[in-house]
């Protein structure tokens, strides 16, 4: 992101957030976007597997990781693949275990809502 303006002047806006998972050399993202008029550090701290459904799932606007919920298992999957075009599967059932695979959540767009 080139500019970010966070000046707290109460001006709503949306925050797209980029997740990245990784595994020795395999690595999957997911994206998101977020309203409201927070900035930084809380913006960041919004992804929160234990609160993600499918819904949520379904609105993202990247998901190279096939990041994914089975609400009647309760199982987290994602796939994750490396420069060699090599995959690794993931199918977790408790929380802790993906929040072990972040290695960045990071702010890589800002628009002012109007």
């Amino acid at each position: 992101m080139k500019h970010y303006d966070n000046t707290d002047n109460f001006r709503k806006r949306t925050h797209t957030v980029r997740v990245t998972f990784q595994f020795e050399d395999y690595k999957g993202h997911i994206a998101y976007k977020m309203g409201g008029n927070c900035m930084g550090l809380d913006i960041l701290n919004t992804f929160d597997p234990e609160c993600t459904n499918q819904d949520d799932i379904d609105s993202f606007v990247e998901n190279d990781c096939n990041f994914a919920f089975n609400e009647d298992m309760n199982l987290f999957s994602l796939t994750l693949s490396n420069d060699k075009g090599e995959t690794v599967e993931f199918e977790e059932d408790e929380d802790s275990d993906i929040n072990k695979k972040v290695v960045a959540i990071e702010i890589i767009d800002c628009k002012e809502d109007k």
